[in-house]
């Protein structure tokens, strides 16, 4: 056994090096490597509970998720605005529905939304392409414009995720948010 970032323990040292182990490794990096948090802040303030802090614990869920092959952890499907990795508040998903939630915002207007001269420009990825839904005379109409496009997105993937219910709930609460005016 030995520990990871002074906080978790690694009791399963067969496990190293498994898709398992990585997942349960990224994970703790995102929450407590200094070098990772000075990098990447969206991961600021988020934690692992007790029970996943031992990789014996981690190992018991991810098995016993009905597809675990090339999916991605995900924190924020199941619940808006979560903070914490635990059995309750996450699920295994591909990366096209992952990279779905990651928001890189790099101005300070609303998430889709940059400016051009007068105009403000909606823009949203689709299928790893950035597509221009248009240009518009305020922020709230871009934004909107950027929310219905999101909520379609959203909509795309409800019929592929039925084999968990959880990410069903979830991907219907981002929609119910969006469709009133919440990012």
């Amino acid at each position: 056994m030995y520990s990871l970032y002074g906080i978790a323990t690694s009791d399963l040292p067969e496990c190293i090096g498994t898709v398992c182990y990585t997942k349960w490794q990224n994970m703790l990096q995102r929450c407590y490597s200094e070098t990772f948090q000075a990098r990447t802040t969206a991961y600021k303030g988020v934690t692992v509970c007790d029970e996943w802090l031992r990789f014996s614990n981690f190992k018991e869920w991810f098995d016993s998720q009905p597809i675990t092959e090339d999916m991605h952890l995900d924190k924020d499907i199941l619940h808006v605005g979560n903070k914490i990795y635990s059995p309750a508040t996450c699920c295994l998903v591909v990366a096209e529905l992952n990279f779905l939630f990651t928001v890189k915002k790099k101005t300070t207007y609303a998430t889709g939304v940059s400016r051009k001269g007068k105009w403000f420009v909606a823009k949203i990825n689709i299928d790893g392409e950035l597509v221009r839904l248009g240009n518009y005379l305020t922020e709230q109409e871009a934004s909107t414009a950027y929310s219905v496009a999101k909520v379609q997105k959203i909509k795309r993937w409800l019929p592929y995720v039925t084999y968990d219910m959880r990410i069903v709930e979830g991907l219907n609460e981002h929609i119910e948010r969006l469709e009133n005016g919440h990012d």
